[in-house]
């Protein structure tokens, strides 16, 4: 039910499966699950947006290690000249959906969702901007693959 609040092991038992931390996705054919904190001092920002239609999700954390002991402490690094990632960062999530209205750029699509790489990473596009992310149904974004339209 939306908006239910249920322990861990419930959620596991309803779901049939012993969930990870964080995100699961595409359990059985039609939703996943994401294990989030929105309590008072919960160790990430996580929260919901637009009455719960946009999902912010930061639970990730630095490795521990002898300088980082208590990873959820620590902030995450931004590095000077950072490596490209493939991972597209939330913020660029968020105007790309407002952008394009939650809906497959080609077809209106509404469901079946994917932020799609407008050149492909693969071949050197960027995940730091909105300008080289649309949203794409997954038909659409199949059909693309990795060719720059």
């Amino acid at each position: 039910m939306p908006n239910e609040i249920i322990p861990y092991l419930e959620m596991c038992r309803r779901e049939g499966v012993s969930l990870q931390k964080g995100m699961n996705f595409q359990l059985g054919l039609n939703h996943s699950v994401i294990l989030m904190s929105v309590r008072h001092n919960a160790p990430y920002a996580d929260r919901f947006e637009d009455d719960g239609s946009i999902i912010i999700y930061e639970g990730h954390d630095v490795p521990s290690s002898k300088q980082t002991p208590y990873p959820k402490e620590a902030d995450q690094p931004v590095p000077e000249n950072p490596i490209p990632r493939r991972v597209i960062p939330t913020w660029v999530k968020l105007e790309v959906w407002k952008r394009d209205g939650g809906k497959c750029v080609m077809c209106s699509a509404i469901d079946d969702l994917h932020f799609d790489h407008i050149i492909p990473f693969s071949r050197g596009g960027s995940s730091n901007t909105p300008d080289n992310v649309q949203l794409l149904c997954g038909r659409h974004n199949l059909q693309k693959h990795n060719k720059i339209e």
